[in-house]
């Protein structure tokens, strides 16, 4: 086998070995911050895994599925070398809130009340339009 095949299976190798070697970390919306972070007991936001991957030297945040909802942007910076985010093909992440409560008023006009956390609102969807 010529040198430079050898040096390119060996470096596929090292890769794959630390793929696997590396810490892998779940989110699902509704999961719970105080647990471990695995498949079977998933952190419910992504500001947590990426905590717990900083912690680990780097590793891979995965998020299950459903709408994973963002209260303040996730900042990286050196302390994020070697973290990977990857999601199933029903994930999302939003910035945004979800409303309910509507009740129909008079002349046709809905209302509901805005959760606590959400600060001046500037746009709404109802159906994915404005």
């Amino acid at each position: 086998m010529a040198l430079w095949a050898r040096a390119a299976a060996a470096a596929a190798f090292a890769l794959a070995l630390a793929e696997c070697s590396s810490p892998r970390f779940f989110v699902v919306p509704g999961g719970d911050d105080f647990g471990r972070g695995t498949v079977e007991a998933p952190f419910g936001t992504i500001e947590r895994a990426q905590l717990a991957a900083r912690a680990a030297g780097g590793g891979t945040v995965e998020l299950l599925g459903g709408r994973h909802e963002l209260r303040r942007p996730i900042y990286l910076d050196a302390a994020d070398t070697g973290l990977r985010l990857t999601s199933g093909s029903d994930a999302s992440v939003s910035g945004g809130s979800a409303v309910g409560g509507w009740t129909a008023g008079k002349d046709g006009v809905w209302s509901a009340p805005t959760p606590r956390d959400v600060g001046d609102v500037r746009q709404l969807y109802v159906d994915g339009g404005r």
